[in-house]
Protein backbone atom coordinates (compact mmCIF):
# COMPACT_ATOMS: atom_id res chain seq x y z
CA UNK A 1 0.00 0.00 0.00
CA UNK A 2 3.17 2.00 -0.28
CA UNK A 3 3.85 2.46 3.19
CA UNK A 4 7.16 2.27 4.44
CA UNK A 5 8.22 -0.82 6.79
CA UNK A 6 11.34 -1.07 9.01
CA UNK A 7 12.35 2.37 8.20
CA UNK A 8 15.18 4.30 10.31
CA UNK A 9 13.49 7.42 12.47
CA UNK A 10 15.51 9.73 10.34
CA UNK A 11 14.33 8.39 7.13
CA UNK A 12 12.83 10.93 4.92
CA UNK A 13 9.35 9.84 3.17
CA UNK A 14 9.15 13.01 1.38
CA UNK A 15 12.80 14.18 0.84
CA UNK A 16 12.93 18.36 0.73
CA UNK A 17 15.66 18.14 -2.25
CA UNK A 18 13.92 18.08 -5.52
CA UNK A 19 16.60 16.15 -7.00
CA UNK A 20 16.46 13.11 -4.81
CA UNK A 21 14.70 9.97 -6.64
CA UNK A 22 13.35 6.82 -4.79
CA UNK A 23 13.45 3.20 -6.30
CA UNK A 24 10.69 1.00 -4.76
CA UNK A 25 12.67 -2.62 -3.94
CA UNK A 26 10.26 -5.65 -4.37
CA UNK A 27 10.55 -8.24 -1.43
CA UNK A 28 9.18 -11.12 -2.92
CA UNK A 29 8.48 -14.71 -0.57
CA UNK A 30 10.48 -17.38 -1.37
CA UNK A 31 8.40 -20.17 -3.32
CA UNK A 32 6.20 -21.93 -1.74
CA UNK A 33 7.12 -25.26 -3.05
CA UNK A 34 10.77 -24.87 -1.54
CA UNK A 35 11.47 -25.61 2.22
CA UNK A 36 12.68 -22.77 3.71
CA UNK A 37 12.03 -23.35 7.59
CA UNK A 38 14.23 -25.28 9.63
CA UNK A 39 15.42 -29.34 8.49
CA UNK A 40 12.60 -31.84 8.87
CA UNK A 41 13.09 -34.60 10.89
CA UNK A 42 12.71 -36.85 8.00
CA UNK A 43 13.77 -34.97 5.06
CA UNK A 44 12.96 -37.20 1.48
CA UNK A 45 15.25 -37.16 -1.23
CA UNK A 46 14.58 -34.16 -3.54
CA UNK A 47 16.62 -31.86 -6.44
CA UNK A 48 19.12 -30.14 -5.24
CA UNK A 49 22.33 -27.87 -6.84
CA UNK A 50 25.37 -29.07 -4.49
CA UNK A 51 28.96 -27.06 -4.73
CA UNK A 52 31.88 -29.15 -3.28
CA UNK A 53 35.32 -26.88 -2.49
CA UNK A 54 38.36 -28.63 -1.51
CA UNK A 55 41.34 -26.58 -0.28
CA UNK A 56 44.09 -27.56 -2.51
CA UNK A 57 47.44 -28.36 -1.27
CA UNK A 58 46.01 -28.86 2.23
CA UNK A 59 48.30 -31.60 3.07
CA UNK A 60 51.41 -29.83 2.15
CA UNK A 61 50.25 -26.16 3.84
CA UNK A 62 49.37 -28.33 6.95
CA UNK A 63 52.96 -29.86 7.31
CA UNK A 64 54.54 -26.66 6.60
CA UNK A 65 52.50 -24.66 8.97
CA UNK A 66 51.80 -27.20 11.38
CA UNK A 67 48.21 -27.82 13.54
CA UNK A 68 48.34 -24.61 15.17
CA UNK A 69 48.88 -22.22 12.37
CA UNK A 70 47.02 -24.34 10.51
CA UNK A 71 43.71 -24.20 12.28
CA UNK A 72 44.01 -19.98 12.73
CA UNK A 73 43.85 -19.98 9.07
CA UNK A 74 41.11 -23.00 8.39
CA UNK A 75 39.10 -20.69 11.05
CA UNK A 76 39.52 -17.27 8.80
CA UNK A 77 38.20 -19.82 5.68
CA UNK A 78 34.97 -20.48 7.69
CA UNK A 79 35.14 -16.63 9.32
CA UNK A 80 35.70 -14.60 6.04
CA UNK A 81 35.41 -16.65 3.09
CA UNK A 82 32.18 -19.00 4.29
CA UNK A 83 29.80 -17.81 6.66
CA UNK A 84 29.54 -14.43 5.95
CA UNK A 85 28.33 -15.22 2.55
CA UNK A 86 26.19 -18.51 2.80
CA UNK A 87 24.99 -17.94 7.04
CA UNK A 88 21.31 -19.15 7.07
CA UNK A 89 18.55 -17.21 5.30
CA UNK A 90 20.20 -14.44 3.98
CA UNK A 91 18.31 -11.90 2.18
CA UNK A 92 19.66 -12.12 -1.36
CA UNK A 93 19.35 -9.63 -4.18
CA UNK A 94 17.52 -10.74 -7.91
CA UNK A 95 16.45 -9.59 -11.04
CA UNK A 96 12.35 -10.00 -10.98
CA UNK A 97 11.25 -10.61 -14.09
CA UNK A 98 8.07 -8.57 -14.81
CA UNK A 99 7.52 -8.88 -18.50
CA UNK A 100 9.00 -10.88 -21.30
CA UNK A 101 11.92 -7.73 -21.19
CA UNK A 102 11.28 -5.76 -18.09
CA UNK A 103 12.64 -6.88 -14.58
CA UNK A 104 12.98 -5.09 -10.76
CA UNK A 105 15.24 -5.21 -8.59
CA UNK A 106 14.05 -7.46 -5.55
CA UNK A 107 14.62 -9.17 -2.68
CA UNK A 108 14.59 -12.59 -1.32
CA UNK A 109 15.27 -14.91 1.33
CA UNK A 110 18.00 -17.67 -0.06
CA UNK A 111 17.30 -21.16 1.78
CA UNK A 112 21.04 -22.25 1.49
CA UNK A 113 22.77 -24.43 3.54
CA UNK A 114 26.56 -25.73 4.05
CA UNK A 115 28.47 -28.20 6.29
CA UNK A 116 32.64 -28.21 6.24
CA UNK A 117 34.75 -31.30 7.42
CA UNK A 118 38.88 -31.26 7.34
CA UNK A 119 39.53 -29.45 4.17
CA UNK A 120 35.78 -29.71 2.31
CA UNK A 121 33.53 -27.71 1.99
CA UNK A 122 29.80 -28.47 1.06
CA UNK A 123 27.23 -25.82 0.02
CA UNK A 124 23.57 -27.11 -1.45
CA UNK A 125 20.28 -25.39 -1.81
CA UNK A 126 17.12 -26.75 -3.24
CA UNK A 127 16.61 -27.12 -6.86
CA UNK A 128 14.55 -24.04 -8.16
CA UNK A 129 15.35 -21.78 -11.09
CA UNK A 130 14.91 -18.82 -9.23
CA UNK A 131 18.18 -19.76 -6.78
CA UNK A 132 20.92 -20.86 -9.91
CA UNK A 133 21.56 -17.49 -10.28
CA UNK A 134 22.41 -16.16 -6.15
CA UNK A 135 23.66 -20.25 -5.45
CA UNK A 136 26.64 -19.56 -7.73
CA UNK A 137 27.28 -15.98 -7.03
CA UNK A 138 27.51 -17.17 -3.06
CA UNK A 139 30.30 -19.77 -4.33
CA UNK A 140 32.27 -16.86 -6.60
CA UNK A 141 32.41 -15.14 -3.59
CA UNK A 142 33.58 -17.87 -1.30
CA UNK A 143 36.38 -18.94 -4.09
CA UNK A 144 37.50 -15.06 -4.35
CA UNK A 145 37.44 -14.84 -0.31
CA UNK A 146 39.52 -17.89 0.18
CA UNK A 147 42.03 -17.06 -2.44
CA UNK A 148 42.58 -13.55 -1.06
CA UNK A 149 42.96 -15.31 2.46
CA UNK A 150 45.74 -17.87 0.46
CA UNK A 151 43.69 -20.95 0.63
CA UNK A 152 42.79 -21.78 -3.07
CA UNK A 153 39.90 -23.90 -3.77
CA UNK A 154 39.61 -26.80 -6.31
CA UNK A 155 35.47 -27.77 -6.89
CA UNK A 156 33.00 -28.89 -8.46
CA UNK A 157 28.78 -28.35 -8.82
CA UNK A 158 26.40 -30.93 -9.42
CA UNK A 159 22.77 -31.38 -9.54
CA UNK A 160 20.62 -34.00 -8.65
CA UNK A 161 17.95 -36.18 -6.66
CA UNK A 162 20.09 -35.92 -3.53
CA UNK A 163 19.58 -36.68 0.73
CA UNK A 164 20.85 -34.07 2.44
CA UNK A 165 20.35 -33.69 6.33
CA UNK A 166 23.15 -31.57 8.28
CA UNK A 167 21.32 -32.73 11.61
CA UNK A 168 22.55 -36.07 11.25
CA UNK A 169 25.43 -35.35 8.72
CA UNK A 170 23.55 -37.50 6.35
CA UNK A 171 24.83 -36.63 2.83
CA UNK A 172 23.99 -38.99 -0.22
CA UNK A 173 23.28 -39.12 -3.67
CA UNK A 174 24.87 -39.49 -7.13
CA UNK A 175 25.19 -36.10 -7.70
CA UNK A 176 27.46 -35.88 -4.75
CA UNK A 177 29.87 -39.06 -5.96
CA UNK A 178 30.04 -36.64 -9.29
CA UNK A 179 30.94 -33.95 -6.83
CA UNK A 180 33.85 -35.62 -5.31
CA UNK A 181 35.25 -37.91 -8.49
CA UNK A 182 35.23 -34.39 -10.66
CA UNK A 183 37.02 -32.06 -7.90
CA UNK A 184 39.69 -34.94 -7.16
CA UNK A 185 39.87 -34.80 -11.48
CA UNK A 186 40.72 -31.40 -12.11
CA UNK A 187 44.69 -30.20 -12.27
CA UNK A 188 43.75 -26.44 -11.67
CA UNK A 189 42.60 -23.81 -9.13
CA UNK A 190 38.96 -23.07 -10.05
CA UNK A 191 35.21 -24.69 -10.01
CA UNK A 192 34.25 -26.61 -12.77
CA UNK A 193 30.32 -27.62 -13.49
CA UNK A 194 29.78 -31.31 -13.74
CA UNK A 195 28.05 -32.80 -16.56
CA UNK A 196 24.55 -33.35 -14.53
CA UNK A 197 23.71 -29.75 -14.64
CA UNK A 198 22.51 -30.00 -18.48
CA UNK A 199 20.04 -32.00 -17.15
CA UNK A 200 17.04 -32.34 -19.65
CA UNK A 201 14.49 -32.35 -16.49
CA UNK A 202 15.72 -29.84 -14.41
CA UNK A 203 16.53 -27.66 -17.35
CA UNK A 204 18.96 -25.15 -15.15
CA UNK A 205 19.46 -21.86 -16.57
CA UNK A 206 22.66 -20.29 -16.43
CA UNK A 207 23.64 -16.42 -16.53
CA UNK A 208 26.48 -15.64 -18.63
CA UNK A 209 28.18 -12.95 -16.17
CA UNK A 210 29.01 -16.42 -13.51
CA UNK A 211 29.81 -18.79 -15.80
CA UNK A 212 31.79 -19.80 -18.89
CA UNK A 213 32.53 -21.93 -21.67
CA UNK A 214 36.27 -23.41 -20.80
CA UNK A 215 37.94 -26.68 -21.65
CA UNK A 216 38.97 -27.82 -17.67
CA UNK A 217 42.51 -29.22 -17.49
CA UNK A 218 41.34 -32.57 -16.21
CA UNK A 219 42.97 -35.86 -16.01
CA UNK A 220 42.84 -38.49 -18.37
CA UNK A 221 39.74 -40.91 -18.39
CA UNK A 222 37.47 -37.99 -16.61
CA UNK A 223 36.14 -36.42 -19.71
CA UNK A 224 32.70 -37.83 -19.05
CA UNK A 225 32.04 -35.34 -15.90
CA UNK A 226 32.71 -32.41 -17.79
CA UNK A 227 29.28 -30.33 -19.01
CA UNK A 228 31.79 -27.53 -20.65
CA UNK A 229 31.10 -24.82 -17.94
CA UNK A 230 33.41 -23.26 -14.89
CA UNK A 231 32.63 -20.56 -13.29
CA UNK A 232 33.72 -17.42 -14.29
CA UNK A 233 35.79 -16.27 -11.00
CA UNK A 234 38.20 -14.21 -12.38
CA UNK A 235 35.40 -11.78 -13.33
CA UNK A 236 34.06 -11.71 -9.76
CA UNK A 237 37.64 -11.18 -9.03
CA UNK A 238 38.20 -7.72 -11.24
CA UNK A 239 34.49 -6.84 -9.54
CA UNK A 240 35.59 -6.93 -6.11
CA UNK A 241 39.61 -7.11 -5.68
CA UNK A 242 42.39 -4.81 -6.52
CA UNK A 243 45.64 -7.16 -6.50
CA UNK A 244 46.33 -9.47 -8.97
CA UNK A 245 44.95 -12.80 -8.35
CA UNK A 246 48.07 -14.37 -10.78
CA UNK A 247 50.77 -13.09 -7.73
CA UNK A 248 48.80 -15.04 -5.09
CA UNK A 249 48.62 -18.22 -6.86
CA UNK A 250 52.18 -17.92 -7.73
CA UNK A 251 53.33 -17.85 -4.27
CA UNK A 252 50.73 -20.48 -3.41
CA UNK A 253 53.31 -22.90 -5.87
CA UNK A 254 53.93 -25.85 -4.49
CA UNK A 255 57.66 -28.21 -5.56
CA UNK A 256 55.85 -31.51 -7.36
CA UNK A 257 52.43 -29.54 -7.66
CA UNK A 258 53.23 -26.68 -9.95
CA UNK A 259 50.75 -28.07 -13.04
CA UNK A 260 47.59 -26.98 -10.20
CA UNK A 261 48.66 -23.52 -10.17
Amino acid sequence: DGSLIGAPEEYENRPKNPKTKRSVLLAMPTPSDIPTAEEADNPTVEPYLLALLDVLGFESKLKELGVQKMQALYKSLIDVALEPHVAKSQWTPFLIPISENAFHPGMFCLPIRYAYFSDSILLWIPYHQTFVQPFLDKCLDVFCEALSIGLPLRGAITAGELFLHKKTNTYIGEALVEAARLEKAQDWVGVCLGASVRSEKLRIPFDPRLVMLWDTPIKQGYDELLSGLVLDWARRWRENHSKSPCDIINQLRVAGFEKYY
